[in-house]
């Protein structure tokens, strides 16, 4: 990091007792990749890295594996970041976090359109709707030829509008993850519980967030989050009943 300007530097939360060797810098995007057993440290290692990114995105590893108990501790530390978040904004301190400030900013989905806008192309020529997929030998969907470039033919059922829980859905800031979906659900359109789930966790957050920021500027100009009376969009279309071990 005292090499490069302008890289983005990407921390594991199993490093968290280094991150002091990471110097000061309030322009630095950050990642941290959270496993899924350091989840209850999530607001503490924020409160580490204070000084030292301008821009934090928070991804979270293994979600497939998530159950109630992660969700509801997740949860719980984002309201904690969301202090940390509007004490810098009340220093003065205008920085970033993927899964709090984006969503204030949104107005329409802004998601990763995997095989959509973007593929990835495998060293052996094939082409894959995200590296994930590549990664766990699912099927190519194309071929990149040196002569012709992409030859491919994308899956139907990706785009946004070909799924009609997101569709309805304002957690404007969710991955939308197609290769979770196809991988939990079977269905590249509808989305995981576990996604659904953490998107309106922090979505929750974020509304909460947009509250205690109150009148600072230019908070005191964006639109209002409402309050929802569900978690999961899922539970809306009766696809299935409220699961209330999430406590949620």
């Amino acid at each position: 990091h005292d090499v490069w300007d302008n890289v983005v530097v990407v921390v594991e939360s199993e490093d968290r007792e280094r991150f002091a060797e990471l110097g000061e810098d309030w322009a630095r995007s950050l990642i941290l990749r959270i496993a899924r057993r350091d989840l209850a440290y999530c607001s503490d290692m924020v409160e580490r890295l204070v000084g030292r990114f301008g821009r934090l995105a928070l991804h979270l590893r293994g979600i497939e594996y998530f159950g109630a108990r992660d969700v509801a501790i997740y949860a719980r530390e984002l309201d904690r970041i969301a202090v940390v978040i509007r004490r810098l904004y009340e220093e003065g301190r205008p920085v970033e976090t993927n899964v709090l400030t984006d969503r204030l900013m949104l107005s329409s989905m802004r998601n990763c359109d995997a095989g959509i806008t973007h593929v990835t192309i495998a060293p052996d020529g094939r082409c894959y709707i995200c590296p994930a997929d590549c990664a766990i030998g699912h099927d190519p969907i194309g071929h990149f030829d040196a002569g012709s470039g992409l030859v491919i033919a994308p899956p139907a059922g990706l785009t946004l509008s070909r799924s009609p829980l997101c569709l309805r859905c304002d957690a404007f800031h969710c991955k939308r993850c197609v290769h979770l979906s196809r991988r939990l659900t079977g269905e590249a359109n509808v989305p995981s519980e576990q996604q659904c789930l953490i998107a309106h966790a922090e979505r929750e957050a974020s509304r909460r967030l947009l509250q205690a920021l109150g009148p600072m500027e230019p908070f005191d100009r964006l639109p209002r989050l409402p309050d929802l009376d569900y978690r999961d969009p899922l539970s809306l279309a009766g696809a299935r009943p409220p699961d209330r071990r999430f406590g949620l």
